[in-house]
């Protein structure tokens, strides 16, 4: 089964995406396929930063999203999350959708071998969360995008993408597989004698929860940095 991870990233995430890209190679070494990088024109201009990868580039038509009826106080971000959902036009039987502001923290091959058409973790307040899942589209109708550019548009979304996918999920009746919390455990939320092992940090929210973007000095934080000084130095050596 073909199979690609697929991330929205723009210029000011980059620097979290480097750190995201950079950790899940380290624990995940296997993975061959390819990693595609869904980009709003002039919004990502950096794409020689990400020249060692196996990355295709793929542009999102944004007219299709501009219209996007987004409830949250910050639209704009939402729209940007929402791109994702263009993963589902690209030719792959399986996608692994990861967001640009991750550190993965181990082995996550158990993300490709989940056999439902929606495989994520679940929270009572959202549902199932668009920020790590993965989805087998053999599973899922042809026409899947287009629904869910219709939820978009045609309804009250605060959280974009992923409201529309938790619509679609209830009234298409897709079957979902409840991913375990610690493949997607938030950052500003973790607790590590509840969950000492995460596999996936999740640094959700605003700016000030971006490692890359605030002087927060909190466990996950602290994580974070560790991994960029890792990639720093190695970059500094390779010259």
């Amino acid at each position: 089964m073909a199979s690609i991870i697929c991330t929205v990233v723009n210029d000011m995430f980059l620097p979290g995406f480097l750190v995201a890209i950079d950790s899940f190679y380290k624990h995940n070494p296997w993975f061959k396929e390819k990693w595609v990088v869904l980009y709003e024109d002039q919004k990502f201009t950096n794409f020689d930063a990400l020249a060692q990868y196996n990355i295709e580039f793929v542009q999102i038509p944004i007219d299709v999203y501009k219209t996007a009826r987004i409830t949250h106080k910050h639209p704009g971000k939402l729209q940007i999350a929402a791109y994702c959902l263009h993963g589902f036009t690209l030719s792959y039987d399986q996608i692994i959708f990861l967001d640009a502001d991750i550190l993965v923290l181990d082995d996550i091959s158990e993300l490709w071998d989940f056999q439902k058409p929606i495989n994520a973790t679940w929270r009572k307040r959202g549902g199932w969360q668009a920020g790590v899942f993965a989805a087998d589209k053999t599973q899922l109708p042809d026409n899947i995008l287009d629904k869910l550019i219709h939820i978009l548009k045609n309804e009250d979304n605060k959280y974009a993408e992923q409201d529309a996918l938790n619509k679609f999920i209830k009234r298409d009746k897709i079957r979902a597989n409840r991913l375990p919390a610690s493949f997607n455990m938030f950052a500003h939320r973790w607790k590590p004698d509840k969950i000492p092992n995460p596999k996936i940090l999740h640094y959700a929210g605003g700016n000030k929860r971006k490692p890359w973007l605030s002087k927060r000095n909190g466990k996950a934080h602290l994580m974070w940095h560790k991994y960029n000084e890792e990639l720093q130095n190695r970059n500094r050596q390779d010259g």
